[in-house]
């Protein structure tokens, strides 16, 4: 954290680290927890589903990982212009357990947005989507982004809002590429 952090409550300081230790946990953890999921539905799936499964669940690490990754580089960058407001007097005073929330749901949102290469992947593979509606759409989804990019970062200065936004339009761009792989494979499976 840029600055000082400060706790308010008796048990603030060690809930920092429990929440810390809490999140590092489950995000290495996760893998594991997947392949325990996936264990368990096993025999409910079927065959072409059997092998899809392990793939796809290693890409959505591999993107939500990709987000978080992400989330942490641009949150020094979004304090330090946040902070920049303190003056003399007018000082800022984080407390140990709003800062933690605040990374968690920064952390959290960019990560799962990360996923929407994954998600338009799965809604192309079912007919839901085409290249040629999200391209049509392109306006929609700049709305779209701007709008998760307030919910994921919810402060009200506009360049860490833009941070968030411009990677997620440009992983709507991604997820063009994708569906139109997808359609490839979709049109050399009937010839």
């Amino acid at each position: 954290a840029e600055g000082r952090l400060v706790f308010t409550h008796p048990v603030d300081g060690m809930m920092a680290y429990i929440k810390l230790s809490l999140m590092a946990g489950l995000l290495i953890s996760s893998p594991y927890l997947f392949y325990q999921a996936f264990g368990f539905f096993k025999p409910a799936l079927g065959q072409g589903l059997r092998r899809a499964v392990p793939l796809a669940a290693l890409v959505a690490y591999l993107l939500f990982g990709a987000g978080v990754f992400f989330s942490l580089r641009v949150l020094p960058v979004a304090m330090r212009f946040l902070l920049s407001y303190s003056r003399p007097g007018f000082e800022a005073m984080i407390s140990v357990n709003e800062y933690f929330n605040f990374v968690f749901l920064i952390t959290l949102g960019t990560g799962a947005a990360f996923e929407m290469p994954l998600l338009l992947y799965f809604l192309a593979k079912i007919g839901f989507v085409s290249s040629r509606l999200l391209l049509r759409q392109w306006r929609v989804a700049i709305m779209v982004c701007l709008i998760l990019g307030a919910v994921i970062c919810p402060t009200p200065d506009v360049f860490t809002w833009l941070l968030v936004c411009l990677p997620l339009f440009g992983l709507y761009l991604v997820s063009i590429v994708v569906v139109r792989w997808v359609e490839a494979g979709k049109t050399a499976a009937k010839a």
